[in-house]
This record gives structure tokens, sequence and C-alpha cells, in this order.
């Protein structure tokens, strides 16, 4: 593969860990169309600092890189990608869900796996969600929508890693939230974490 040698794979390893950096590995494990050849690397972050320095580091050495959720949606060529994955996975999983109804959700956690958990906790407005297959944070770049409901109705706001590097928090009414669009999806900003208003569940769900 084009970007594979001894010495990327060492750097990578030293930003994210040895254990979080595969080398061509099989896209089809990671979409949910089961398709795509191999990438040179996958790697998977832990935290926020190391996907700064992931992308940092791509940046400067040239080499294309990708952000990877749950893969729902994404169709990788057979030929495969010459680049870097960089997925959003374990490390960026999980939600707190608050009394009064806020919940913060991760960039790479399920968005159905949210919905069903608020649902258990007694709170609406995310019913429509159960079914989509993709992470919290690709429904956020997308405006992921469903049965007359989106995530405009329910995101308060979003933190995202900003191009220039920096931590940026967002309202919703900035996001530019429109069909399948925001202000995420023509750029690199990356997602890492957003917060749900939601109200208590109706009888009606």
């Amino acid at each position: 593969m084009m970007y594979v040698n001894e010495d990327r794979s060492a750097a990578l390893a030293a930003i994210a860990g040895a254990k979080n950096v595969a080398v061509k590995e099989e896209m089809a494990k990671h979409t949910t169309f089961r398709v795509g050849g191999e990438a040179d690397y996958f790697v998977s972050p832990e935290s926020t600092e190391q996907v700064k320095e992931l992308i940092d580091y791509c940046k400067r050495e040239e080499i294309p890189y990708y952000i990877l959720g749950n893969g729902s949606n994404l169709l990788v060529s057979d030929k495969g990608y010459e680049g870097v994955m960089i997925h959003l996975g374990s490390g960026f999983a999980g939600y707190t869900i608050m009394e009064d109804g806020t919940v913060t959700v991760k960039a790479g956690t399920s968005l159905g796996a949210v919905s069903r958990a608020v649902s258990k906790a007694g709170l609406g407005d995310m019913s429509w969600a159960s079914g989509i297959p993709g992470s919290f944070g690709g429904a956020c770049v997308m405006n992921a929508g469903a049965y007359g409901g989106e995530m405009k109705q329910v995101l308060k706001s979003v933190t995202y890693l900003e191009e220039d590097g920096s931590i940026v928090t967002k309202d919703v009414e900035d996001l530019n939230l429109s069909y399948r669009n925001s202000i995420f999806k023509h750029s690199k900003r990356v997602v890492l974490e957003g917060t749900l208003a939601l109200h208590p569940m109706t009888s009606e769900e």
C-alpha cells in the first residue's frame, strides 16, 4: 500500500498506542455494507488529544485521512483506502442522562443505542432514531432523520474539533442544520460529542 512503512507505523503507534493501530485493515469489517478493500492504516484513538495529534501528523506528512464512525452508508472501494482511517470507536462511546432531560453523548456512540436508552429512561423525542445504524457523530454531520424526526429537533449543542485544532462548542442554531446537511458535512471539522434536550415521554410514544 502507498503509505505503509515502518517509520509511519511507529509514529502512529507512538500517538495512539500500538494496540490501536492496524495495518492493511479490511474495511469490509467496518462498514454496514460489508464491502471495501484494505486501508493502509486503521487507527482507533482513545482521546481527543490523540485525534488532534493524528490529524496533525497526517497533515504534516501529507497523508490522506478519513474520520470514521459506525461505517453506515459508507462505500469503500475494493481497491481499499490509501491513507489513515481514524476510527472514533469505543474510546468515543458513551452517554450521560441527566434528570432534567439533558443527555450528553460521545460521537462514537450508536444512535440507535441512544434512542433506546433515553426511551428506557422515560424520555421521548428520539423514537424515530431507534433503527438508524449510524453513530451519533455521523448523525450530527448528516442531520440524520426518519419518520418525521431529525437531529435538528433534539440537539442542544455540539462540541467539535475545528480545522485549526481548537475545540469549539456551538448551539444547534449555529450548526446550519438542514436536510442531510450541516457545517460539518463539507469540512474537516470532527464532531466529538453533543448534548440533547429531551422531554418526558408522552402516551403516544
